[in-house]
This record gives structure tokens, sequence and C-alpha cells, in this order.
């Protein structure tokens, strides 16, 4: 899978450049059946910037002709071009001169058609106000109307300080062109919206209490440079005045130089799921650091060697950021891992518009029909909306995953906190009967020995009054400690053990009902331990919240599982809003103490009474710890 990925890739690549020089055989692209270019164009470098239209009419040997270049490079120099076309038709015909790259800063149009005189167009290029254009929009387009038959000689002055000059011309009929444009502007809204979408919902991600990865801080800044890319590069001319200062177009190489750092930084952190070396690990970033920090330091010396050293370290990063991010993702497709397959449709068609865009702007040899805008913009829209939606797709993934993890380690510790505490019970039941309730049986003795030997009445009567007493004080330590621990439980079991503490419970306000049925199934002391604390809580509810007038309990003992009913007559589902937070905490441990030792618990409430079911399956034979089943005696109500 990944020799066949590269040779696509490679077929792509050579496909794309063999795209480009194959438009590149003409120097104006006519697309309109109505024009005829007439002359081969021609081009002049003014490096005075003194001589005029005039001037170049005057002395036509000035200027050279041209056959496949219109990339002056970067110079500070009036670069000329001049091409003559022809109207067809038998009748007037409008149409455009569409001047692709936006960022010529000053382009100033000509147009000679005899026997009028020479026309000069308003000043248009990249920061010059919309209202002082020769039309009214971001991209660089002359309205041109010819009579029938009619020649014209068209003129461009361009300059830039510190763009590259690159002048590529098409010739486009009117009605298409204005179609063209409203599409630009439309999608220029939609990309820009999107984008901001993005960023918000990226950096909101990041702070998110609950969750945070870099790869949402990475892509949000992505999303955001994109943005000001874009918003530079067309949007701030929508809504400038005046001119504005050619400066502020530089900002356009920077921020394509960090969006390349954190779409790549952005692409890592996608498929982290993917080990790669340590070398790899150790090296990736701080190159890609090193490379952007030297990218933008170049541009700020804002001379043309500088500036031609900035895209050569541009081009170094985007080619280190790349290659790294096809080796990922190379790697991830081979393991078959799941978000490299996402990443590869998204990363893909991104690649290929960027090698197209990095081409016709820092590569190109001035081909006429390197207009990608639309196509580049649709990658954006596209790529933008499956990124995100593969980062929603993997936060929500994760937080899932560590909202488990949470619920996994309370669990766990409530888990220890109910086994704390039944050791603890273990240990004061234990204390209560062999200490506390020994000493209370040794005081008993000691008062009916002196009661045998007192002669006084008074103080007879008073020890006689201690007696019921005492007896009291044993009876409660005996149900105290019964209910901590039942006593010889591993012994008796559990059947035994919810009897006896049926038995104990007071015949008011509730009537409580034992029932066993079907032979006796031992399970781990363990096991029978837990189930007995489900049920005692249960009883302790019914007790204190249900205002039942009958209870029961039941044991019912199938061939595979064990099945405890407890259900009650009381308030029912109007008892469980009122009484939710205070029960809740023991209906917790329960659910925790069945899921513990395997058994599933449910409860129903209703307006008749409350329902809880306890099925406990049987471990298997190479699993079970029991003793023999033993025959249990016929059905036992206990009321």
């Amino acid at each position: 899978m990944g020799h066949r990925l590269i040779y696509n890739l490679l077929l792509l690549l050579i496909v794309l450049q063999g795209r480009s020089h194959a438009q590149s055989r003409s120097v104006i692209a006519n697309h309109t059946s109505d024009l005829e270019v007439i002359s081969d164009a021609a081009v002049f470098i003014d490096s005075t910037n003194q001589v005029s239209i005039q001037d170049l009419l005057q002395q036509p040997s000035l200027l050279k002709a041209i056959r496949h270049n219109i990339n002056f490079g970067r110079n500070r120099s009036t670069n000329w071009l001049m091409f003559t076309i022809r109207n067809k038709r038998s009748r007037p015909t409008h149409f455009f001169v569409y001047i692709y790259y936006p960022r010529l800063e000053s382009i100033q149009a000509y147009a000679l058609r005899p026997p009028q005189p020479v026309f000069a167009f308003p000043r248009t290029g990249w920061g010059i106000p919309l209202a002082q254009r020769p039309f009214p929009h971001p991209k660089n387009v002359l309205p041109i109307t010819l009579e029938a038959g009619q020649k014209a000689t068209i003129f461009l002055a361009v300059r830039s300080q510190y763009q590259r000059i690159i002048i590529p011309v098409s010739l486009h009929d009117h009605e298409p062109m204005l179609a063209r444009i409203q599409i630009a502007t439309l999608t220029d809204g939609i990309v820009s919206c999107v984008l901001l979408f993005v960023f918000i919902i990226s950096i909101a991600y990041f702070f998110d209490s609950s969750f945070s990865e870099w790869g949402n801080l990475w892509y949000g800044l992505y999303a955001l440079g994109t943005f000001l890319f874009y918003f530079l590069r067309f949007g701030i001319q929508y809504i400038n005045r005046e001119p504005l200062n050619p400066l502020l177009n530089q900002y356009v190489d920077v921020f394509t130089t960090l969006i390349t750092l954190f779409y790549c930084l952005s692409g890592r952190s996608f498929m982290s799921d993917i080990m790669v070396s340590r070398q790899f690990t150790k090296w990736y970033a701080p190159l890609m650091i090193g490379l952007t920090l030297s990218g933008l330091f170049l541009l700020t010396l804002h001379t043309p060697s500088s500036l031609e050293l900035a895209v050569i370290s541009r081009i170094a990063l985007s080619v280190v950021g790349i290659s790294g991010l096809l080796y990922i993702l190379i790697k991830g497709l081979i393991e078959r891992r799941q978000y490299a397959r996402l990443f590869f449709w998204i990363f893909i068609p991104l690649l290929v518009s960027y090698v197209t865009l990095t081409y016709a702007t820092d590569l190109s040899n001035g081909s006429n029909d390197v207009d990608t805008d639309l196509e580049t913009k649709a990658v954006v829209f596209i790529e933008t909306s499956l990124m995100m939606i593969g980062f929603i797709y993997k936060n929500n993934r994760a937080k899932h995953q560590l909202k488990q993890q949470l619920a996994e380690q309370q669990a766990q510790i409530l888990l220890t906190q109910i086994q704390t505490q039944e050791t603890e019970r273990q240990r004061i039941a234990a204390d209560l009967h062999d200490d506390l309730g020994g000493t209370l049986a040794t005081i008993r003795r000691r008062l009916a020995d002196i009661r045998q030997h007192l002669h006084d009445p008074h103080a007879a009567r008073q020890i006689d009054i201690l007696e019921p007493l005492i007896q009291r004080s044993s009876h409660d330590l005996r149900r105290i400690a019964h209910n901590l621990m039942p006593p010889e439980f591993a012994r008796i079991g559990l059947r035994s053990a919810l009897e006896q503490l049926v038995q104990s419970q007071p015949h008011q306000p509730t009537r409580f009902s034992f029932v066993a049925a079907g032979p006796e199934y031992r399970l781990a002391t363990d096991t029978e331990l837990n189930l007995y604390r489900i049920v005692s809580e249960l009883i302790q509810n019914i007790n204190k919240h249900a205002q039942a007038a009958r209870a029961a309990v039941q044991l019912l003992y199938h061939t595979d599982h064990l099945t405890i009913t407890v259900d009650d007559d009381g308030l029912g589902s109007r008892a469980v809003a009122t009484d939710e937070s205070s029960s809740g905490l023991g209906l917790t441990s329960s659910q925790l103490r069945a899921e513990y030792i395997g058994a599933r618990l449910w409860r129903e409430a209703g307006e008749g009474g409350t329902l809880v079911v306890i099925d406990v399956p049987y471990p298997t034979a190479t699993q079970s710890l029991r003793t023999e089943p033993k025959q249990a005696n016929q059905p036992v109500s206990v009321s």
C-alpha cells in the first residue's frame, strides 16, 4: 500500500507539472472566441521608473518580444507588457482583460484604439480602494469595449515593491467573467465564515476544562492564519477607503509560513496514535520551527535577496513538513490506522492544491492560466470541513474514553471504600461481640452477685432497675453486631443470613416476609456477602422512605442463576423525586456492588410500590468456589 501511494502521489505531481507547462504555450490566454491576439507579447523593464506610455509609443524598439515568460522576478522597476488584440465580430464586443496574481501592488493600464487617443485606465492593484479601480472588485480586471473589427494595443505598467512580479494575462467574455467574479465573492465569504467557525470550535475544544489537546490549538491557529491570509489577499480591499501600505502585503507571506507550520503540527497531532521513531520525534518539530523562524526573520529584512531566501526557506519548510506527514501517513496506512485513512482523504487534495499554488506564485515562469483561486478555496473548504469533523470525532471519542476512565476510577474508588467498610464492619462486629459483649455479661453477673449480698431494700431496687437496661444493651449490641456482620456468615450462607435479617425487622410500620425456592446454591463468600449488603441496604431504604405496609424478600434458585427480588407496596415512584438525594448514595453503592460481583440489578418504581430484581449468574465449573448444593426446605415464609 505504501509503494502504491507514493506512486500515485508522484503521478499526480507529474500530471500537475505537465498541465502547467502545457498551459504556458501562449503568453496571453484567450478564453473568448470574439477576440484574436494578433501580435506576440512584448516587455520592457524600466529600471529608472521614468519611461512613460508616450516614450514607448515613440520608441517601440524598447519593447522586446517574448513567447513563454512573463515572470520578471523581484525588482522595484516599472515592468511593461504590451500585446495587440482585434475584435473578430461584426458588432461591438465587451470583454475583460484579467491579470491574475492579486498581490501585484500597482497596475497602470493603457489602451490604444486608433483613431482614438491613448486611454489611461484608473490604477488597479493590491491595496487600492475598490472605488478607485477600473472595476470595483479585488480581482485585477479591465473592462474594454471594441467596435466591430477594431484593434487595440494594451499596455500594462506593473510595479511591486515587495512581491515577485508575475503578469499572467487572460481575455474573457463579459458575462462569463461577471459570473466568475460573483462566484469568487460568494466563495470568499463562505470560506471566511468556515475558517472563523473552525477557529472558534478548535479553540473552544482546546480550552475545554474536561479535555485539552494541542492539536486543537494548532488547527485553530491554522484556520485563523488561513483566514488572515485570505483577508489580506482579498478581504481587506472590500473595506479600505485609502490606499494601503504595500508593506502590509508582505504579511501574506508571513501567514503562509505560519499556516504551513501549524497545519503540519496539527496533522501530526491528528495522527498521534501512530508511533514513529524517537529520532523523527526529536528533529521534526524543532526543524520546522527553526525553518519558520528563519523565514520570518528573512521577511523582516525587506530586501529582494532576503525575500528570495525567504521563499526558499518557506519551500524547505513545506518539503520538511509534507515529507514528515507523508511518512506518518504511509506508516499509518500500512498499520491500517483509522485516523490515517481519514487524514489521507483530507491531506492529498490539499497537497495537490498547495503544490499548484506554490508553483503558480513562487516557481511559475509566468504561465497565463494559473488562476487556481476558486479551486484552492474549494479544496480549503473541503479540507477544513473534513479536518474539523475529524477533530470533533477524535475529541468526542477521547472525551468519551476519558469519561469512561474517570467512571472506572470512581467505581474503583467506591469499591475500595466498600471493601474497606466491609473490613471495618467485620472488625467492629468482632470487637463488639468479643469485647463489649463480654464486658456487659461480666457486669450483669457482678450485679447479680452484689444483689444477693445486699440487705438494703432501696439499693436492691436500684440494682433491679439496672437489670433490664443491661439486658436491652446486650440485645442492642447483638443486633448491631449482627447487622455489621451476621454471625458465622461463611457457615450459614446467604439464605439463612437473609432469613435472620428479615426476622429481625420490627413488624411496624412495615411487615416483612421472606421466601426461598429451589435447591440452595452456595456462591463465593465474597459474592454472598455483597448480596447480603445489597438486600440490607434495600430493606433500610424501605424502612426510611417507602412508607410501605408490606414488603417481601425472595430468593429464587434457578438452574443457572440466582434471582433475588425485594418489593414493597409503598410510595414507589412518588418517593423517587423526594428521596432521591438521600437514597441515591445507597442505590449507587448497591449498583456498584452488583457490578463488582457480576450481577445485574434493575429497579422499577410505580404507583403501587417498588420492585428491585438482582440476577446473579452461577460461576462455571472452573470458576466455581461454592460448596456442593444442598436441598433447601420447602419455600419458607417468615412474617
